[in-house]
């Protein structure tokens, strides 16, 4: 994490590796590709506490194969949000959050969700 005054920027890469499941379906061998990940997030406090963020990732690959046969199901994920932290008292915040998400192949489906939350804090 990088910080400079009131902003603060993140970078973070993952790979996701998963286990070959020998009795896939019944009797059936399932494998998968790692899926990589990168997420960057863009921070900007205020005083008393105020946040908001802006957030993006972006996912590829997982193509999956059954007894050895393709399965074309690789991932080419897009997702973005903007999130607001509101201070409540000493103990609790709320945050208010959109997230959307665009598929880049023909797996999977475009989102929009809106959500709160709740933080208490001892």
């Amino acid at each position: 994490m990088h910080t400079r005054g009131p902003w603060s920027w993140e970078l973070t890469g993952s790979a996701y590796l998963f286990t070959d499941n020998d009795a896939f379906r019944g009797d059936h061998h399932r494998t998968q590709d790692p899926l990589y990940a990168l997420q960057t997030h863009l921070v900007r406090t205020f005083t008393p506490g105020w946040w908001i963020s802006l957030s993006a990732d972006y996912a590829d690959g997982g193509e999956s194969r059954v007894d050895g046969i393709r399965k074309h199901d690789r991932r080419g994920d897009l997702l973005y949000g903007v999130s607001l932290g509101l201070p409540i008292n000493r103990h609790s915040s709320a945050k208010i959050a959109y997230v959307g998400s665009r598929t880049q192949d023909v797996i999977g489906a475009d989102t929009e969700n809106l959500a709160i939350s709740f933080s208490f804090r001892f």
